[in-house]
């Protein structure tokens, strides 16, 4: 707010100079060849995420807050085309109070199915929800993130990689409610990594092709919550999937799932591995 400008870069630094602020974005595409970088106090807003598009163009480019920024908020936005393949199209570090809302993402992955929509890392107090994602390698990287998170509401299809993805080695995903989200026709895992303290209700995990694996893939961590969600299978002949796999990951409550298959050639297991789990 405050002036009207052509490049997306200087308007967010106009509006870091003023203290924080809203940068409202019209109608049209926008071809971004340099990165972006969003900070304390921002709303980066379009008018509608249908119409208001960030071309990353097949490039590496992303939107990327400053480290350690404090309430920053991103709403009604495409971003498209992403093939950063370490920090993906919108890269949260640090940040405490963030925001990313009713935004869409389109293929941001690289051919080799690596990249992310969303990769937050050391990150607290997140809301990701009513977001829809085509084609991502990842949608969400939640690595290293602490205090109460919430990813609620979001749709994701046809992901290549997993689709919410915490990790291996820190508590990824820890103390994050994720709840109804829906992953629809994903080609491997649903959920992997190391989650500790997570709660995951009300999520659907629709697999429309065969796929051999496991939907769900907790690897290490523990004292998570998975109660009401569906994990279904529907199409295809051949493959098999693993409902859950648990690994190392100790202490969980896991109970009222729904498993449902309509393969003629599919092994359904619940629950496999693990250890202290109620």
């Amino acid at each position: 707010t405050g002036g009207a400008f052509t490049d997306l870069q200087d308007a967010l630094d106009y509006v870091n100079r003023l203290g924080g602020g809203q940068v409202l974005i019209t109608p049209g595409t926008y071809t971004i060849s340099e990165n972006l970088t969003i900070y304390s106090d921002t709303v980066l807003e379009g008018i509608g995420a249908r119409d208001c598009i960030i071309n990353f163009n097949s490039g590496t480019n992303n939107l990327t807050s400053a480290t350690n920024a404090r309430f920053i908020s991103i709403k009604n936005l495409s971003f498209n085309n992403c093939q950063n393949a370490t920090n993906g199209a919108i890269y949260f570090n640090g940040v405490l109070h963030g925001r990313i809302e009713d935004c869409m993402f389109g293929t941001n992955a690289t051919a080799g199915s690596a990249g992310y929509d969303i990769y937050t890392n050391n990150c607290g107090n997140l809301v990701i929800e009513n977001c829809i994602s085509k084609s991502p390698a990842t949608f969400l990287f939640m690595d290293s993130n602490v205090n109460i998170n919430m990813v609620n509401n979001n749709y994701i299809s046809d992901s290549t990689n997993y689709t919410i993805y915490g990790g291996t080695t820190n508590s990824g995903g820890g103390q994050t409610r994720y709840e109804a989200n829906f992953i629809f026709n994903p080609r491997t895992y649903s959920i992997f990594g190391r989650f500790v303290s997570a709660s995951f209700s009300n999520n659907v995990m629709s697999y429309q092709v065969a796929v051999s694996g496991t939907a769900v893939r907790f690897n290490g961590g523990g004292d998570n919550v998975f109660i009401g969600n569906e994990i279904e299978t529907l199409g295809g002949t051949l493959g098999s999937i693993s409902a859950m796999a648990l690994g190392t990951s100790v202490s969980n409550r896991i109970c009222n799932n729904l498993i449902t298959t309509s393969r003629a050639n599919s092994s359904q297991i619940l629950i496999e591995g693990g250890t202290t789990t109620t």
